[in-house]
């Protein structure tokens, strides 16, 4: 059954939305978990557009969103995003033309389409104007949230509205990522009410 707010979305289960009613506002917590690429190119980048377009412009009210979003592929300390769909080449630039997944099977994704989808999302400037936690308290460096067969990677996230203050962020590990039952730690933050 497709979600009122990510009517688009292949797999709407992947994407879920609750209001929350506080003392001081209603927030919305979105609930994301992103299909990866490697095997799912096509739904990857539907659900990474479904969110971005349920996420809109700014929110009217506050909005807390998290996941696994199984991007991105790097974030150089100057704070660009580098997707999975765009290749860096050795001047810093990323090409977005070419195909990328699925040509096995003739369902092929613009490479421009997959880096714009999760720009749209995860880009410092989204239009969704939302914040990433880890961003806001310790600037443009990478963490490792995602381990598999020495592969490390950052691919899960907490974004915020304006309506809050970051006072810590961070992640959990143990008992999670590493001696746990998954490949990926849990995201956490403090944040205040502004």
């Amino acid at each position: 059954m497709p979600s009122e707010w990510a009517p688009n979305a292949p797999w709407p289960q992947l994407l879920a939305l609750a209001t929350l009613t506080s003392p001081f506002w209603e927030i919305d917590v979105v609930s994301a978990n992103i299909p990866n690429g490697s095997g799912k190119g096509r739904h990857k980048i539907e659900t990474i557009e479904a969110l971005a377009k349920g996420l809109g412009g700014g929110p009217s009210r506050p909005r807390i969103i998290g996941g696994d979003f199984n991007e991105p592929s790097a974030v150089p300390p100057d704070g660009r995003v580098i997707p999975f769909g765009g290749l860096e080449d050795d001047r810093g630039a990323v090409q977005r033309e070419g195909d990328r997944f699925h040509r096995s099977s003739g369902d092929t994704n613009p490479r421009a389409r997959w880096r714009d989808g999760v720009m749209s999302v995860l880009a410092p400037d989204a239009h969704h104007g939302l914040r990433h936690v880890w961003f806001d308290r310790y600037g443009y460096t990478e963490v490792t949230t995602h381990e598999r067969r020495s592969n490390k990677r950052f691919f899960d996230h907490l974004l915020v509205s304006s309506h809050f203050e970051v006072r810590d962020a961070g992640y959990h590990d143990e008992g999670w990522r590493t001696n746990g039952p998954s490949y990926h730690s849990a995201a956490w933050a403090q944040i205040v009410v502004r």
